[in-house]
């Protein structure tokens, strides 16, 4: 596999003026990067295609032993929540290159030694996208497990997209397309079908050859340890939990209302957050975000007017008009969390092409060392640092890469210009 020219993510007419180091122009799609040994693995692999259902004890047991006999294993999880606030464990996969098993969690069997060797510091857990995978084991175990790598934040470093897709980055680094027929899956009716059960397995048996891939690669160009920020990050429970109290800052729409509607509105949020966690019920179906809102402008004071609030469900109604009433009775006058307000559209005429400037200067960067741009500096971070463009970027791998260029050309100590259909940056 060869890499697409990450300059080509540019958009506008600074695009056209790019080249990348190695001199082709960006926007041309038949120009591709060898920068990275991992295009020039075979993709042949005598990775495991064969899997295991486990649902008696004596497999759990086998499976334990074989957890603790190795260095790293591939984990995924297949989960339903559409009638729940939180997700139902249906699936857990977990393989290597050399073995797939599927546990289920459903079956008549106990999983506290799965949990513990799963939980063993020294074993490498691997996911994709792992953030959901790691709410579940956060609500089973109260944390997420130690030693943890994640190919969807890793990929980007070795100049695949940001937040790439699973089946995109199996297709990109092996070659093979996934089927993506059972996406919709009902996971908790039994017998799973064959075809649901392959499509779990190939989310671990694919991830197996990815991660030594990706593993090697990051080593080879001594960008491994750029990860320990994000790995850490991970490994935090606080990413995975919910706090009633604090959930009304994160209500989109607060920004419409008035400084008292706002606090009502924060209180309604914190009591439906308690009632979804205390009921296990999806919180929409306790009152939606509209409704919310609506019943928070108008602060009814008695029944008749809040059933006359037409984005309120009779259901809510009859069950909750009560605790409704006592909440907005029961607010403050002002908001207790401070609001995400919109981003307002900068109106200054020279922002926007300096930020240009800037993305061109990324993408340049980004080229030499085959990372994604969108993964070495987004616009927003970049709109963030111009605000202060004396403050570090994190994490410390990203701040060596950019902050004494950017710096420069911020300060008017370098300037760009155009050197035989090149953009380059040079010292004023």
């Amino acid at each position: 596999m060869e890499l697409g020219c990450p300059v080509q993510s540019i958009g506008g007419g600074l695009k056209a003026a790019i080249q990348c180091q190695c001199g082709h122009p960006a926007g041309k799609s038949s120009h591709l990067h060898s920068v990275m040994l991992i295009g020039a693995l075979s993709k042949s692999s005598n990775v495991t295609s064969a899997y295991t259902l486990v649902n008696s004890q004596a497999q759990v047991e086998d499976l334990v032993l074989r957890i603790n006999a190795e260095p790293w294993v591939a984990v995924d999880t297949e989960f339903m929540r559409e009638s729940t606030y939180y997700p139902k464990l249906c699936l857990l996969q977990i393989g290597t290159e050399h073995w797939c098993d599927l546990v289920d969690p459903l079956a008549d069997i106990e999983l506290e030694s799965l949990w513990l060797a799963l939980y063993r510091p020294t074993l490498c857990k691997v996911f994709h996208a792992a953030d959901q995978d790691l709410e579940i084991f956060t609500q089973l175990r109260g944390a997420p497990p130690p030693n943890l790598f994640d190919t969807q934040v890793a990929a980007p470093l070795l100049g695949h997209d940001e937040g790439m897709g699973y089946a995109r980055l199996v297709d990109a680094v092996t070659g093979v397309s996934l089927s993506k027929d059972q996406t919709r899956a009902d996971w908790s009716a039994r017998p799973l079908s064959e075809a649901a059960l392959r499509y779990a397995a190939d989310d671990v048996i694919h991830l197996s050859t990815i991660y030594p891939r990706l593993t090697r690669e990051l080593k080879r160009l001594q960008r491994d340890a750029w990860l320990e920020a994000d790995w850490a990050k991970l490994e935090n429970p606080a990413q995975y939990t919910r706090d009633p109290d604090s959930v009304g800052a994160r209500l989109k729409g607060l920004d419409r209302l008035t400084p008292a509607q706002q606090a009502r509105a924060q209180r309604l949020a914190t009591w439906r957050e308690r009632e979804a966690q205390l009921r296990n019920q999806p919180k929409g179906w306790l009152i939606n975000d509209s409704a919310l809102l609506l019943v928070a402008r108008r602060n009814p004071t008695d029944r008749s007017a809040l059933k006359s609030i037409r984005d309120l469900k009779p259901a809510v109604f009859s069950a909750h008009a009560d605790a409704i009433l006592q909440t907005l009775a029961n607010a403050p006058a002002e908001p207790e969390y401070a609001i995400r307000s919109r981003p307002k559209r900068n109106k200054d005429q020279h922002r926007r092409p300096l930020l240009d400037a800037l993305s061109a200067q990324v993408a340049l960067i980004a080229a030499e060392q085959a990372i994604h741009p969108d993964a070495l500096a987004s616009r927003a971070l970049l709109d963030h640092w111009l605000d202060a463009p004396d403050q570090a970027f994190t994490p410390a791998w990203r701040n060596h890469l950019l902050f004494d260029q950017l710096n420069a050309f911020v300060a008017g100590q370098a300037v760009m210009r155009v050197n035989e259909g090149r953009l380059v940056l040079e010292p004023r």
